[in-house]
This record gives C-alpha cells, sequence and structure tokens, in this order.
C-alpha cells in the first residue's frame, strides 16, 4: 500500500507509484519531509507553507510548520522580530535610540521603544532632546530682584537753620530759632 501525505495525489502505477502536488514546504517520495523554512517579507507568512516573515536582522530558522525568526537586531524582539522594545538610558552620546539605547541625562528620563526614543524631566537648569544644554537666561528673561539688604536706620535730620540777629551797628546780638 503506498500512501501520500501533506496534500499529496498518489500517482503512477502499481510498482512505481508516486505523490504529486505535496503542500508547499514538503517534499519526499510521500510529502513526508518538512523542508527547510524560507524568509518572507509578508507578515501574514507563519511557517505553516514553510515560508516564514521575519524582520529588523533576524534569521529564519527551522521546518514548515515550525519555523522561527532568531538573531534580531537590538531594540527588536518577538515572533518574527517585529516588536520594538522599550529604551533604556545611555551614557553614550553616540546612542540615538535606533538600537534601543539612547543618551540620556542630566536626570533625564527615558521612554518610547527602539526608534522613538524620548528624553524627558531633565534636571533643573537642563533641556534639550537628551537633557544635556544648560538653561542660559535669554535677554528677554526676567529675573527676581537682588536679595536686599537689612534694613538701615535714616541718617539723622540736621539741625534747622538759625536765623542770625544783627544790631544796629552790624553786630550779632544773638540767634534765635
Amino acid at each position: 500500500t503506498f500512501y501520500c501525505i501533506n496534500g499529496g495525489t498518489v500517482g503512477g502505477t502499481t510498482g512505481s507509484c508516486t505523490c504529486t502536488g505535496c503542500n508547499a514546504g514538503y517534499s519526499g517520495a510521500n510529502c513526508q519531509v518538512a523542508d527547510a523554512c524560507t524568509a518572507s517579507t509578508v507578515a501574514s507568512k507563519d511557517g505553516s507553507d514553510g515560508t516564514f516573515y521575519c524582520i529588523n536582522g533576524g534569521t529564519v530558522s527551522g521546518t514548515t510548520g515550525a519555523c522561527t525568526c532568531t538573531g534580531c537586531d537590538a531594540g527588536y524582539s518577538g515572533t518574527s522580530c517585529e516588536t520594538a522594545t522599550a529604551c533604556s538610558a545611555s551614557s553614550n552620546s553616540t546612542k540615538d535610540g535606533s538600537d534601543g539605547t539612547f543618551y540620556c541625562i542630566n536626570g533625564g528620563v527615558v521612554s518610547g521603544s527602539t526608534g522613538n526614543c524620548t528624553c524627558t524631566s531633565c534636571d533643573a537648569g537642563y533641556e534639550g532632546v537628551s537633557c544635556q544644554t544648560v538653561i542660559t537666561p535669554s535677554a528677554n528673561t526676567t529675573l527676581p530682584p537682588p536679595p536686599q539688604s537689612p534694613a538701615s536706620p535714616p541718617p539723622p535730620t540736621p539741625p534747622s537753620p538759625k536765623k542770625l540777629i544783627q544790631d544796629e551797628d552790624d553786630h550779632a546780638a544773638g540767634l534765635t530759632g
């Protein structure tokens, strides 16, 4: 008795039977061999026919019905390397978030996911994409007034001028207030 599996159709004649029309991803005398998986750019390819969607640097491996995508680029995970992972902080100024690590300093908080990282909540006095810029007041910035020195008592009031009274001989006769 000759049989075919995985969609194969028995053909030929007695003593020289064959299987034809195996489902995609299967081969062999009886369509019993699951072929090695191949990569696909079609997101719906799940490996059931031997083609598997794998992106972001992943490598397809496995056999039909059991395909995998491994070795995703840094910052990606998931069955097909399709999921951008959460960003993490880096003190390396060249880290731009494309691999999930982002330059963020001066108290900044990293958020977002690979390719869309942000740095927010900078410490007071800092701003910029990575909290790297010291804030300097501009000419239009209103600064608070300088602190006042402790109050001093007012200076004493000088005495009022006195009037000199002259006598008939133009001599000083006395002072009056």
